[in-house]
């Protein structure tokens, strides 16, 4: 697993200038105008509010333009769902965390 998330370093996340939106959400404007600097991937986090049994979904959204390896992912929860979640219980946080970290893991590239 190391190899395969070892990649070289990027000085400035480019791909993000002129970017209007990630999925259906609009990325930062310091990102559009100046990209990322000092960081290979950043994970942009909305709330959407469906009615629904979905907690999360997320996946990659900018792509670098020499690897095409993605440097940027949406991570999107669903409020209403999270509503529903007593995550004062030591149960439900523990599903919630898991079930965040494999989106993230999608936000990624992995399928």
């Amino acid at each position: 697993m190391t190899s395969a998330l070892s990649v070289p370093p990027k000085a400035t996340i480019s791909e993000l200038k002129g970017k209007c939106h990630c999925g259906n959400l609009k990325i930062n404007p310091a990102h559009k105008k100046n990209g990322v600097t000092g960081y290979d991937f950043v994970v942009y986090i909305n709330g959407e509010n469906e009615q629904g049994d979905w907690l999360a979904d997320a996946a990659p959204c900018v792509f670098d333009s020499e690897t095409n390896r993605p440097v940027a992912g949406l991570l999107n929860f669903n409020m209403y769902y999270l509503q529903t979640l007593n995550l004062s219980n030591p149960v439900a946080w523990m599903d919630w965390v898991p079930s965040t970290t494999h989106e993230i893991i999608h936000a990624l590239g992995f399928t």
